[in-house]
């Protein structure tokens, strides 16, 4: 399903026209990104899609060696840091839902935090052979790696804006030729369906109750509309 057609099933689901509503399309799409991630914390809180099952990749993330300073900030010979700012990612309760991270050859990125990695490396006996991965503010930091200037990466995660994190993707793709992209509302979300059907539905009341139409509270049908009778002279 694409970000269009999400938007169309809550429209549709009102009854009115989007030429009779000031009800735009980013507003669709900000309380969609609310609900989602709601509705996506829940489950992974439950130990469910920790899988990454319908998560989201981002191909062809670019890392660049740091600078001297850089180095010095993170203790270590050999870092890569992330070009750009890691689109924000869901957070639950065991943190935040970046699933995998693995190079355009297959190699497995091993996922952690700073601190963690930080005791593993003043540690006297260290793995061998591991690139770590984590995120130190906002950006993506590889370590361990053998004289790479950069690379490139696979990241799967669930993504607070699905759009920021499908643009990146197609800038890797079709560069600066902004014309060769797909239009933002044309880019896919994927979402299992029970999760997809209740995120139609809460976006829908949301706004009913920006267009001040009552909702049916009765028998925990929180999607019917309450039609209002005009009274009768």
């Amino acid at each position: 399903m694409t970000i269009i057609d999400f938007i169309s099933q809550v429209m549709d689901g009102t009854g009115i026209s989007s030429d009779d509503t000031f009800i735009s399309r980013r507003f669709v799409y900000n309380e969609f990104q609310l609900v989602r991630a709601e509705l996506l914390k829940q489950e992974l809180n439950k130990d469910r899609l920790l899988d990454g099952s319908f998560a989201q990749t981002i191909s062809g993330f670019k890392l660049r060696e740091s600078d001297i300073s850089q180095t010095n900030r993170y203790n270590t010979k050999t870092v890569l840091v992330s070009e750009y700012e890691l689109p924000k990612l869901i957070e639950y309760d065991k943190g935040i839902a970046l699933f995998q991270v693995y190079t355009m050859s297959g190699q497995s990125i091993t996922i952690t935090n700073k601190s963690s990695w930080q005791n593993k490396i003043n540690r006297r006996h260290q793995p061998e052979d591991v690139i770590y991965g984590f995120v130190d503010k906002n950006r993506l930091v590889v370590t361990g790696v053998d004289d790479l200037e950069e690379m490139e990466l696979d990241i799967v995660g669930f993504f607070f804006d699905p759009i920021e994190a499908s643009i990146l993707s197609y800038k890797a793709e079709c560069g600066d030729n902004e014309n060769a992209c797909k239009p933002a509302y044309e880019m896919d979300i994927n979402l299992p369906g029970h999760i997809s059907g209740r995120a139609v539905n809460m976006v829908r009341e949301s706004v009913f109750r920006v267009l001040g139409i009552p909702l049916d509270n009765t028998n925990n049908s929180q999607s019917d509309i309450q039609i209002q009778q005009p009274k009768q002279s």
